[in-house]
């Protein structure tokens, strides 16, 4: 059955057409021969119901005046007619009347059934449908069918006195009037075939060419090869199934095509980026470097106090740290510098709480961290400061914004994490590009730059969001600066 599912449509479809017609055709008969059984059944129950009826308004009157010899002749006559107008062509075998001790009045046959025999000696089966007779006079007529019997019965109360007659037709005339009808029924199905299916073939051939055609059409633009007669690949190998392989090798391929596009177009940005920033760096780093060596100097001859100290100690680290940002915008920095230190958790809090209490933030910092960790100081603030920005520009009027720091013997994690809105699931994949940015004051570089930071570390950094925060989680493994 397998080799017919997996042949071409424009065999398939004219076959499963002829067959589906051939089917629906041997149905159709069956039903039809169903329904002339029971007919044949009724029509030679309606032909006894007739002639008892007929039998009934000459005989009653010859059996009142004891006269046989016309009542013999009434059966005989009625018996004998052919092709009646009234009487339908299916003819009784014999018919007799008893009376009310069920001997034998007359008979269409009296050499078989004599005269004032008793019904029940007359043969065993005669004496079974002797015992089936009704007791009362009744309009309906009554059918014995005997099983194992060569006749059906019918018999009907003539009168009060138990004048019964009783009619027999051969089970033989049901059979020959139902063959006689099959034979019609199958000569008009097979008519019927012989006009239909090829009708069916020829439109099965003109619905699976077209398909057949696109179905090659499709597989020479592809490259895909038309399935092997044997293969198991496919439950079915038919054009069907041949252009849903090339819908889904398409569709594979469009997808292929748009992770390219999407790569060319990242790439493109970052050259973007490079180019921008390699020109504005040369411009920094001059007057950085001036800077910082001012306040070596100021460090190493100024007479200043200790918060003065302490506010220059500030500054020249946020020297660095800006050093170290144009270093990062080049995809350069090399992970280099200081350890971290506590001190630098307390600058981050110091430098961002301005901006946290401009909008009334609930703006917390917590660390569980020893007093120096060996990661690069200059690269985890910057990693901080960035993440910290974007959570206080996110975070609505009254919100919060939360920094916690902690570090274990292998790794360092960072959770920054604000209550403002959630970020579209559909923007989640960019979040980390260039120019990616949910506020018109910012320029979209500050996650950029965050994550290339990460990866030089070769952490790792994730966006969640966890009950009514968005959190960012940064965690960088242990590696002390060279």
């Amino acid at each position: 059955m397998k080799p017919t599912f997996n042949l071409s449509l424009r065999y398939k479809l004219p076959i499963w057409g002829a067959l589906l017609i051939t089917i629906t055709t041997l149905a159709i008969s069956l039903a039809l021969t169903t329904g002339i059984y029971s007919r044949v059944r009724e029509n030679i129950a309606v032909n006894a119901l007739v002639v008892a009826k007929a039998v009934e308004s000459s005989l009653l009157p010859a059996l009142a005046n004891d006269d046989i010899w016309i009542a013999y002749q009434s059966l005989a006559w009625l018996a004998g007619i052919r092709h009646s107008t009234h009487v339908a062509t299916i003819h009784p075998h014999n018919l007799l009347v008893v009376d009310e001790n069920q001997r034998i009045v007359v008979s269409t046959r009296p050499k078989q059934f004599r005269m004032f025999a008793a019904l029940n000696e007359i043969d065993p089966e005669y004496r079974r449908v002797a015992a089936l007779l009704p007791d009362a006079p009744s309009p309906d007529l009554k059918e014995i069918d005997l099983p194992d019997t060569e006749y059906f019965y019918f018999v009907r109360r003539l009168s009060h006195d138990g004048a019964t007659l009783i009619i027999s037709y051969p089970r033989q005339v049901m059979t020959d009037r139902f063959n006689v009808i099959v034979v019609r029924s199958a000569l008009t199905g097979l008519l019927a075939l012989l006009l239909l299916l090829p009708l069916s073939w020829y439109w099965g051939r003109k619905i699976s060419l077209p398909l057949a055609d696109i179905a090659g059409r499709i597989r020479s633009l592809t490259g895909v090869s038309a399935p092997k007669a044997g293969s198991a690949a496919r439950s079915q190998q038919d054009e069907v199934a041949q252009l849903d392989d090339a819908y889904w090798w398409m569709l594979k391929e469009l997808e292929s095509k748009q992770l390219l596009q999407d790569q060319v177009v990242r790439s493109e940005r970052l050259a973007a980026v490079g180019q921008l920033t390699a020109g504005v760096a040369h411009e920094i780093n001059n007057p950085l470097s001036g800077m910082l060596t001012a306040i070596d100097t100021l460090k190493e001859y100024g007479q200043g106090d200790f918060r003065t100290m302490k506010t220059i100690g500030l500054v020249e680290r946020g020297l660095l740290q800006i050093k170290e940002i144009v270093g990062a915008l080049l995809v350069q920095a090399n992970a280099q510098g200081r350890s971290l230190e506590r001190d630098d958790i307390e600058d981050i809090r110091v430098l961002t709480k301005l901006q946290a209490d401009k909008k009334r933030l609930d703006f917390a910092v917590t660390h569980e961290m020893p007093a120096s960790v060996p990661i690069p100081a200059i690269a985890v603030r910057q990693i901080m400061i960035n993440l910290l920005l974007n959570a206080l520009q996110a975070a609505p009027e009254r919100g919060s914004v939360t920094l916690r720091v902690a570090a274990n013997d292998t790794s360092l994690e960072i959770l920054v994490c604000n209550s403002g809105e959630p970020i579209p699931p559909d923007r989640l994949p960019g979040i980390f590009e260039p120019f990616f940015s949910k506020s018109r004051a910012g320029l979209g570089l500050g996650l950029w730059v965050t994550y290339q930071i990460v990866s030089q570390l070769q952490g790792r950094i994730q966006v969640e969001r966890q009950a009514e925060l968005t959190c960012f989680s940064v965690n960088l493994p242990m590696v002390p600066p060279p």
